[in-house]
């Protein structure tokens, strides 16, 4: 995977660096790796969870119309019943752009903790924006 480093002192920069997916400095600050990126992967991710989830409990589900970056959207809101370890989150949203059919965001929230949100709090989100398809290219477009 290709970075781009840190700044040094002085205002220096390493320039671009090639790390392992799977190197620790890559979970630092983020949940998931490269490797793990894409809509393809938010479709499998999500199938896991709902799949787990419905094992579990009965979970509430609430599917409605909703809007995400001036698209129309298929909301999908699925919650855990019960609090279960193994779980990856509580509760998770997806929305499905009603043109494609496909995900453009995603957004998974913590178990709710004593005193705070009792929706849980986001611990992560994923966005696609401005998607646009068949728009003209060519195989030549990709040998550059």
């Amino acid at each position: 995977m290709r970075v781009k480093s840190v700044k040094l002192g002085e205002g220096k920069l390493l320039g671009f660096m090639s790390i392992d997916p799977n190197d620790p400095r890559v979970l630092e600050r983020s949940r998931h790796n490269i490797m793990e990126a894409g809509i393809g992967k938010m479709i499998d991710q999500n199938i896991l969870y709902w799949e787990k989830t419905r094992k579990v409990g009965q979970p509430k589900v609430d599917i409605g119309e909703a809007k995400y970056n001036e698209r129309d959207c298929i909301r999908i809101e699925i919650a855990s019943a019960q609090r279960d370890a193994s779980a990856y989150c509580y509760r998770s949203v997806i929305y499905l752009e009603k043109a494609s059919k496909l995900p453009i965001r995603l957004e998974n929230y913590d178990w709710p903790q004593t005193g705070g949100n009792p929706a849980g709090e986001l611990m992560e989100m994923f966005s696609y924006v401005n998607l646009r398809f068949n728009v003209g290219l060519t195989n030549e477009d990709f040998a550059k």
